[in-house]
């Protein structure tokens, strides 16, 4: 992946990130991650220019899917939270409503969103299939994208931000 400016810099700035990702995936009890990202945050602190997000969102996902073991699973979040509003969801085209990363994820792999109308997700690696091949009506509960959320024991990781 070449960045047009700072490429040395903005490329080794990426990889410090995707290395510490990667500690955190191998130090976990877990195989199911849910990643999310301040992504503003992100490529402020490594220098990418905003022209280069959507390439550096990109290269952070390869990277990190690249690194997956079989058994395991990563999320981004592609909430959707206009669907009570206006009764329509497409996993393709429906804006990502919570964040600039998995909207900029969302052009290059539609498919890996979950069909989940309000709390829909990008996922990779062995839940894919599972996960983006059915309709999950429920938002929460009983047979909810959280209930499975739950009990694969997904940790959650941040970058850039805390969730409280």
């Amino acid at each position: 992946m070449q960045f047009q400016h700072n490429h040395e810099l903005v490329k080794n700035s990426l990889d410090q990130i995707i290395t510490t990702l990667q500690a955190s995936f191998i130090e976990s009890s877990s195989s199911v991650y849910w990643l999310s990202v301040d992504f503003r945050m992100l490529i402020a602190s490594t220098g990418v220019k905003h022209t280069e997000a959507q390439k550096a969102a990109k290269y952070l996902i390869d990277s990190l899917v690249n690194k997956l073991h079989a058994n395991e699973t990563l999320l981004v979040s592609s909430f959707y939270f206009s669907f009570p509003q206006t009764g329509k969801f497409s996993p393709s085209s429906s804006e990502v409503q919570t964040g600039v990363f998995g909207g900029l994820l969302l052009e290059h792999f539609h498919k890996h969103r979950i069909k989940q109308p309000f709390y829909s997700f990008l996922v990779f690696g062995k839940a894919e299939p599972e996960l983006t091949n059915k309709y999950i009506s429920r938002s929460t509960g009983p047979n909810s994208i959280f209930e499975w959320v739950v009990k694969s024991k997904t940790e959650l990781i941040c970058v850039g931000h805390h969730y409280v």
